[in-house]
């Protein structure tokens, strides 16, 4: 058990950040520092949660993503970088300042982007035997996550389909919208066939259930770096993941608007977008909201096909990045993670650890097959 951390949550007010922030307290001894650029807002927060929780373990500060001398300033005290900042064009700087500190880091970025910046610290991060995790919580996190907690049922896995459903309201602030909206513009997508990840293209759509709620969603394919080494981990013929929209609005008409914006130049009409995709949501989209995560395999278990799946469910977006995140935090600080080195979150956890962590904090989990 490691001892005395004290968690740095940069974007500790924001939508994942302050869940986080809340989980660790709840589930831990030790201590979080909200950071961010408003010191108000920060205090707000942390004031909130010691009203929640005894013994005063969360305090407040200041910093800027953007400003690295306040930044390193502000980090002085802390062991542990968790950044939940939007800014994730200054996800290297955060991973530098944390390395100079001695600290180690878990981040809740998806953008591919963050990964191939963090790769360029991989030596220097093995150098100072430091645990860096990039790309926790749900999108990505989860889909290799699921995977492995599935793959030692099977003797044979063939085939290993990731699914997501999101019906959200709540896409937060604008520049909380705004790495969605980075997302849709960027939007790349890779499935395994034949031997090999190739690019995928609107025929390479499926469909998947996502129970009773919603039912048979079809689903477009998405790429997610922690599912690359997979399909030769656990001998499989196919593999991809898999997202259903928002709502018709974003689907049809707001979603190729970016993708043609992005394609004259990335980050063309970026606010504008984003204020759209907040309206957008909280119009169109219809209840029940929540986030819907599957995986499944097919195979053979003694000879016999197999198939076998997972549902998690969270009504929120927000809590369901954090819980994981935490889950993730919660092996990291009991010494169960202890693999020095850069780490996507979904490659390096105990899958069936976190299945039973994230079941405790309130996600509904199923299990078929």
């Amino acid at each position: 058990m490691r001892n005395n951390l004290t968690f740095f949550i940069l974007g500790g007010y924001g939508g994942a950040g302050f869940p986080i922030a809340r989980l660790l307290l709840q589930e831990t001894p030790h201590d979080v520092v909200i950071a961010g650029r408003s010191q108000a807002r920060a205090q707000e927060a942390a004031n909130q949660l010691n009203k929640t929780f005894i013994g005063e373990r969360a305090s407040a500060t200041r910093a800027d993503a953007a400003d690295e001398a306040s930044l390193r300033e502000a980090v002085k005290t802390a062991n542990v970088m968790v950044s939940c900042t939007s800014a994730t064009e200054q996800a290297l700087t955060v991973a530098r300042v944390a390395l100079e500190n001695g600290m180690d880091y878990l981040d809740v970025h998806y953008p591919n982007s963050v990964w191939k910046d963090l790769q360029t610290l991989d030596l220097k991060i093995l150098e100072k035997k430091r645990i860096f995790i990039t790309q926790a919580g749900f999108h990505p996190g989860l889909p290799a996550a699921f995977i492995r907690a599935l793959a030692p049922d099977f003797d044979v896995c063939d085939r290993a389909t990731v699914g997501m459903l999101m019906k959200i309201r709540n896409v937060g602030t604008v520049s909380s919208a705004g790495e969605l909206v980075d997302g849709i513009g960027d939007y790349a997508a890779w499935v395994y066939r034949n031997g090999g990840w190739k690019k995928a293209t609107w025929q390479d759509r499926v469909n998947i259930d996502f129970g009773p709620e919603y039912g048979v969603q079809t689903c477009m394919p998405l790429w997610f770096e922690e599912m690359r080494s997979l399909p030769e981990a656990f001998g499989l013929k196919e593999a991809g993941t898999y997202v259903a929209g928002l709502n018709a609005f974003v689907d049809n008409l707001l979603s190729p608007l970016i993708m043609g914006l992005y394609k004259i130049r990335k980050g063309l009409g970026r606010q504008f977008l984003s204020k759209l995709l907040i309206w957008g949501s909280n119009t169109f989209t219809r209840p029940p909201c929540g986030v819907w995560f599957f995986a499944e395999i097919t195979g053979y278990f003694r000879g016999k096909p197999r198939t076998r799946h997972i549902l998690a469910y969270h009504p929120d977006a927000y809590e369901m990045t954090a819980i994981p995140a935490v889950a993730c935090l919660l092996q990291y600080s009991s010494e169960n993670l202890h693999h020095t080195g850069l780490h996507l979150m979904g490659q390096v956890v105990d899958p069936q650890v976190l299945l039973q962590d994230m079941i405790r904090m309130g996600v509904r989990v199923e299990e078929e097959g």
